[in-house]
């Protein structure tokens, strides 16, 4: 158990520096709030691997109660991991689609703000600002399917527990019903062992009746015998 305490303490701390860094990065913008959302990244992938131990910790665990209540909080803790990741894909989402419409708005600012100058110095602005809205635009977009991977891992992984989640389960259940069976076959056992005993006290109380009986038949014959050995001896003293 020392192990799983070590671990279960990990995972709760590293999740209480998530939730922080979100509570950070909501009040934030742009680059700033992406680079906050990388650091939530990093941790989650942490806590990913502080899981994985502690599972294989917990899997090792005889006692069923104790294990029992450790997969109990495990669950728990990737509960609060899944919504977390959701919280930061969320948060990277708007904040790309802020970004990205933001910087429409500049440019739209910038050409607007141009007037009616110089027709020649007014197109290669208008060109610069297209071109870098462009390149904003495929940022954005890389961006946005780095996400899409991130989540479809992200999925990936949480089936992952979820099968493991349902071997263990499956396991905790086989050992549960070779634990019946083998408590069946004991008491099986017992009531053989009890219809044992109550055979031979059959046998012990019909043994004891016959002793008695051929010790009564014993002294009968005995009495018998004295009583004859009585008669001669009369007969013998009265002839004389």
């Amino acid at each position: 158990m020392g192990s799983v305490d070590y671990w279960t303490n990990d995972l709760s701390t590293k999740l209480r520096e998530v939730d922080e860094a979100l509570s950070r990065a909501r009040g934030l913008d742009g680059d700033e709030k992406e680079q906050k959302l990388v650091t939530c990244d990093e941790l989650l992938k942490s806590v990913e691997t502080s899981h994985r131990m502690c599972l294989i910790d917990v899997r090792q665990i005889s006692a069923r109660d104790v294990k029992t209540t450790a997969m109990a909080k495990l669950n728990e803790f990737n509960q609060r991991k899944e919504r977390y990741k959701r919280e930061v894909l969320q948060l990277r989402t708007e904040n790309a689609r802020g970004m990205l419409f933001g910087g429409r708005s500049e440019a739209g600012a910038a050409s607007g703000g141009a007037g009616f100058g110089a027709g020649a110095g007014q197109t290669g602005a208008q060109e610069y600002d297209l071109e870098d809205l462009s390149a904003h635009r495929d940022r954005t977009l890389r961006d946005a399917h780095s996400i899409q991977d991130k989540t479809a891992a992200a999925l990936e992984r949480t089936r992952q527990t979820a099968i493991e989640t349902t071997e263990i389960g499956k396991s905790a259940l086989e050992e549960v019903n070779q634990q019946n069976e083998r408590i069946h076959g004991i008491n099986e056992r017992l009531d053989e062992i009890s219809s044992e005993l109550d055979k031979a006290k059959e046998i012990m109380s019909s043994f004891i009746k016959r002793a008695m009986t051929d010790k009564l038949i014993l002294i009968f014959v005995g009495l018998i015998v004295l009583a004859v050995i009585a008669l001669v001896v009369y007969v013998a003293v009265k002839g004389k």
